[in-house]
């Protein structure tokens, strides 16, 4: 059996270069499954069928590694046998060079093919076997394919062949990405819930925040009035004193202003903050003076309740999701970038997939119910509290905006989606501890200068006993599987040109990572309602 090497152009000047009149497939490997692009579009999962323009590509997923990353196949003259069967083994490499090599298996088909990591050609059917290669099949392959190098190539003048890099090219069109960052990713001991032949049915995008990034802080401070009447806006006004009127270089990245009357029908205000870390939110609360100011409140009948709920996740317990990605949300105000399109999400469980401590950590909470009340629960109007941390807290804030929809869209949007949602919601708010969920508020994002609900957006605020209680009403509660039916609808109906925006941000906390302190409020606010027993 004759073996021809491909003589590949390695005359690289820069990133940009592009590589044109060759067929190639780039294989990437994430987990134990396989993502395949083409000029298409992209396909992803064990034996897939990929219906293209003019070809029918099927793939076969024989055996992969979790560390390997990506492989370059490439053949020539593709035109001259464009009708006929193509077939490609690809073999395995880590952290190794790669050489392209092609082989004539006939009249009939051919194959090109990348020595695995023992250095073997995959020139015979025993060498595939050995080398536990992955075979591509397609019935017609038409089409040219281009690739970007990421960087310039070099190969030793013995060689006939230039040797590929690890990663070495990246596809001309575009490849739906991990959730989770490369820096944050590591051996699974937990496996993902990807369907297979899994195609998200619309895009969807997830922050990228600095990698020297370890942490955040999400702090939620308000003031709360039994009677809304009362409200005179100087508990709120003094609350974003603290945020505006401090030194710049302790300011948070970004804040607004948020309302609820929640149900005991008390009117509750607040400040939403972030910051790029646990130092810097110290920093802020020294420097503007608000930890002494909070030390010194007392319960009063005069004055509203304040609240202050904090949140400080290392950023492998923090994942977000956006349906945009032209106008960032919450703690994306400190991302680095917004993704591209990305895989994980649309499917039940991608919400864990999207957490990089999901990897190895099955992080089981404590159960609603087995919670302690520290003999606390009761009458907390006139009191101090302190609720302490749970174990694996799991925090949702799911945000919606249709500020800028169109009449048609928006209509859409008030008749359909945001009835359903409210629905959903109200339901974690008066019957959640059925569920797991310790409470659950839809916030109005407020005017900060009047502090009028008026911005067309809102957002759902709630706290689950761990993920898997989040998880299981998700997937199983007739409540939130209308609403994700109901999206999806929504969707289908305007045809994937949504202008709603949506997100949410989803943190798994350490007991250390949460801090939770009432002053003369009702027992059912936030945390405090976790020291109520069952029943009450």
């Amino acid at each position: 059996m004759r073996v021809n090497k491909i003589a590949i152009p390695t005359a690289y000047s820069d990133h940009a270069s592009v590589v044109k009149g060759l067929s190639g497939i780039v294989i990437e490997v994430v987990g134990f499954s396989l993502q395949v692009a083409t000029s298409h579009r992209n396909v992803r999962e064990r034996g897939m069928r990929f219906f293209g323009a003019d070809r029918h590509l099927r793939v076969r997923h024989r055996q992969s590694h979790p560390s390997s990353r990506y492989w370059v196949t490439t053949a020539s003259g593709i035109d001259s046998f464009a009708s006929q069967d193509i077939a490609a083994v690809i073999g395995f490499t880590i952290g190794r060079s790669l050489r392209a090599d092609a082989q004539d298996l006939g009249s009939q088909s051919r194959a090109a093919c990348i020595p695995a990591a023992s250095g073997r050609d995959c020139s015979s059917a025993a060498a595939v076997k050995h080398n536990k290669c992955l075979r591509l099949e397609a019935d017609t392959l038409h089409n040219k394919r281009t690739f970007v190098p990421r960087s310039p190539v070099s190969h030793p003048a013995s060689s006939s062949s230039p040797i590929y890099s690890d990663r070495e090219f990246i596809p001309a069109n575009k490849m739906l990405e991990c959730a989770i960052p490369e820096h944050l990713r590591k051996e699974r001991t937990f496996p993902v819930s990807t369907p297979p032949d899994y195609q998200p049915p619309f895009p969807a995008y997830c922050a990228r925040f600095p990698t020297q990034m370890a942490d955040l802080v999400m702090a939620i401070i308000g003031a709360q009035y039994s009677d809304p009447g009362r409200n005179d806006g100087a508990g709120i006004a003094t609350i974003k004193r603290f945020v505006t009127d401090c030194p710049e270089s302790v300011r948070p990245t970004f804040w607004e202003v948020a309302s609820v009357v929640d149900k005991a029908k008390a009117l509750n205000l607040c400040v939403v903050a972030y910051w790029p870390s646990v130092e810097a939110y110290k920093g802020w609360q020294e420097q503007s003076g608000f930890q002494k100011w909070w030390d010194e409140l007392t319960p009063d009948d005069e004055s509203p309740g304040w609240f202050q709920e904090v949140f400080s996740p290392t950023v492998d317990r923090f994942e977000t999701v956006f349906s945009n990605n032209a106008a960032p949300e919450g703690a994306a105000n400190m991302q680095e970038h917004i993704s591209g399109e990305m895989l994980e999400h649309a499917y039940w469980g991608s919400m864990r997939d999207r957490l990089g401590v999901a990897q190895d950590d099955n992080l089981e909470g404590e159960r609603l119910g087995a919670s302690s009340t520290n003999g606390k629960d009761g009458d907390t109007s006139t009191r101090r509290v302190r609720v302490p941390g749970k174990k694996n807290l799991t925090v949702i804030r799911s945000g919606q905006d249709w500020s800028g929809t169109l009449p048609k869209e928006r209509k859409l949007y008030l008749e359909t989606m945001h009835p359903v949602m409210i629905t959903g919601m109200n339901f974690l708010r008066d019957e959640g501890r059925t569920v797991g969920c310790y409470n659950m508020n839809v916030w109005d994002v407020v005017d900060p200068n009047n502090f009028e609900a008026n911005l067309e957006r809102t957002f759902g605020l709630g706290y689950f006993d761990d993920l898997s209680s989040l998880e299981h009403w998700s997937k199983s509660h007739q409540t939130h599987i209308d609403i994700f039916g109901g999206f999806l609808m929504y969707a289908k109906k305007l045809e994937n040109n949504i202008s709603l925006r949506l997100f949410h941000e989803i943190l798994v906390l350490e007991p250390s990572q949460q801090f939770f302190e009432y002053i003369g409020c009702h027992s059912e606010t936030g945390m405090l309602a976790s020291l109520q027993k069952d029943g009450s």
